[in-house]
């Protein structure tokens, strides 16, 4: 790839988008062997005939890992010396240039690292033999809860971009930077989930003592459940609050994505 600049009339090309993707490759070959490999023994892990007591610490530190790989894929850009300056001679545009970016950090990592340990429950599911009653259970409210898993998936889309933006922006300690973007905006999708969580709990413990009051069931392990069943669902049902962070998360994903095309059109020198 030879040139200093890229005439707007050219448009848009997916061959300059593969080719920017070529010149990354060697460095990106590493990340996604590695993860791969993460993945399959995360896989494994999920399907080992062992006691509920340690199905349900595998199945935690597996869906504790996989995140963190997803979110930190981007840190890969950060790897190594700071080629931007290269990179401004690439006849490629801005706009190709981000494109490669999200898909190899929005589609590329998510498949590397979500495509078999998703493949792993779904045989689990199908196995009665392999099964206990509390990671069924674990993997009914993780997978099952409605619009809290749109705001989980969104929410991990919003992280990785956030990270990606930390790179791009970061003149030096640009990993460093990423990680505290992951960071951060783990928290700040943490504290949105728990306005959710608090909300619901507050609106089970009212039905509850309501309940208490007109003389209902008062028997304390199956009030227990019934609790924390009517909290999954007000977690995961369609309501005011969770839709208005489900456009909160959306309006930032969209912000976040603009700040990173401005970062490479106008920073990245």
């Amino acid at each position: 790839m030879t040139g200093t600049t890229i005439n707007n009339t050219d448009g848009f090309s997916f061959k300059r988008v593969w080719a920017f993707g070529a010149y990354y490759m060697p460095r990106l070959k590493w990340e996604l062997i590695i993860y791969a490999a993460i993945s399959l023994v995360c896989a494994i892990l999920c399907i080992l005939p062992v006691i509920e007591d340690i199905q349900m610490v595998l199945l935690v530190g597996v869906w504790s890992l996989l995140p963190i790989l997803f979110y930190c894929g981007p840190l890969i850009f950060a790897k190594g010396s700071d080629t931007r300056i290269l990179e401004r001679l690439m006849p490629v545009s801005t706009a190709e240039k981000l494109t490669f970016y999200y898909i190899y950090t929005l589609v590329i990592i998510p498949i590397v690292v979500f495509l078999l340990p998703m493949l792993a429950i779904w045989i689990y599911k199908l196995s009665p033999a392999l099964q206990t009653a509390k990671v069924m259970k674990l993997y009914d409210i993780k997978f099952n809860y409605g619009l809290i898993q749109a705001i989980n998936i969104t929410g991990g889309i919003l992280i990785a971009m956030v990270c990606l933006f930390c790179v791009e922006y970061a003149r030096h300690n640009r990993m460093m930077f990423g990680i505290v973007g992951v960071i951060a905006s783990n928290v700040f999708i943490g504290i949105l989930g728990g306005i959710i969580g608090l909300v619901a709990a507050i609106k089970g413990f009212k039905k509850g003592f309501m309940d208490g009051l007109n003389g209902g069931n008062c028997n304390p392990e199956e009030t227990a459940d019934n609790f924390m069943h009517q909290v999954m669902e007000d977690v995961g049902s369609v309501n005011p609050l969770t839709i208005s962070i489900l456009s909160i998360i959306i309006v930032m994903i969209f912000v976040a994505g603009w700040m990173t095309y401005r970062t490479i059109r106008e920073r990245n020198l």
